[in-house]
């Protein structure tokens, strides 16, 4: 895998649909949009991501993990939220057990949302063929204005400001590596592979919001109290209820309660 490539936008509605819209311009390579003004950012299921112009940092990369079956394309997902809370770890060592990943890419901060990914796969047959991946991270913002229920910055946190292109290199340089190595592993062995998504699995789950043995409280049709047991390969999320059923869950078909 080459190098990474930035492009620098001023200000842009959507990095992700930039990306998708200039797609052509990115055939190959690990390449990333990043902007310190998104106008329209877009979450997970169209919800809108509320960013101070100049005060945070949204970008987009733009990947072409081939070697990743669509059956398993959610480790994508996996890996990209890991690789976050480990860059945000080393840039706030004394917050490291504050950081999560609460399901299915929502980045934590204690029970507040300090950033989201949205990521948009393309298929090319049956193999994976574009991966763009949107983060959007609360950098130096300290007051927010949208209905957001509990937004945070890393400012709020530490109390002073914070590097969010420092923070997005690392982030980059780590997804990059991650790749390259699913790719190396899956040119020379299967099992070898196998051993990898499992870790990166492995370390989701041990990052994951309320996966501990407490029950916690959830919503569908009622609000009922559960314990998380995993999240499946395809990104659905398995709940073990208090009276003894388990079910599983897509996106918006739960929601915690906080």
């Amino acid at each position: 895998m080459s190098s990474i490539t930035y492009t620098y936008l001023p200000e842009t509605a959507s990095t992700n649909t930039f990306a998708k819209e200039n797609i052509h311009d990115f055939p190959y390579g690990f390449r990333v949009v990043y902007t310190p003004n998104q106008t329209a950012g877009r979450g997970m299921d169209s919800n809108s991501w509320e960013a101070e112009a100049g005060k945070n940092i949204s970008f987009s990369i733009v990947c072409h993990p081939k070697m990743v079956k669509p059956s398993e394309q959610f480790v994508l997902s996996m890996a990209i939220a890991v690789d976050i809370v480990k860059s945000l770890k080393d840039l706030m060592p004394e917050e490291k057990d504050n950081f999560r990943i609460k399901w299915p890419n929502d980045i934590y901060w204690k029970d507040k949302k300090l950033g989201g990914i949205l990521i948009e796969n393309s298929l090319k047959g049956f193999r994976m063929d574009t991966c763009i991946i949107g983060i959007g991270i609360n950098i130096n913002q300290e007051k927010f204005l949208s209905d957001a229920p509990n937004p945070v910055s890393l400012k709020q946190i530490c109390g002073k400001d914070c590097d969010g292109i420092k923070l997005m290199e690392s982030i980059c340089e780590r997804y990059k590596k991650t790749l390259q190595i699913i790719k190396l592993l899956e040119n020379q062995d299967n099992h070898a592979l196998s051993i990898a998504y499992e870790s990166i699995r492995a370390n989701y789950h041990r990052l994951l919001y309320r996966y501990d043995s407490e029950w916690h409280a959830f919503q569908d049709s009622e609000i009922f109290h559960a314990k998380i047991v995993k999240v499946q390969d395809d990104g659905r999320l398995l709940l073990h209820r208090e009276d003894g059923t388990e079910k599983e869950y897509w996106l918006k078909e739960v929601k915690f309660i906080i």
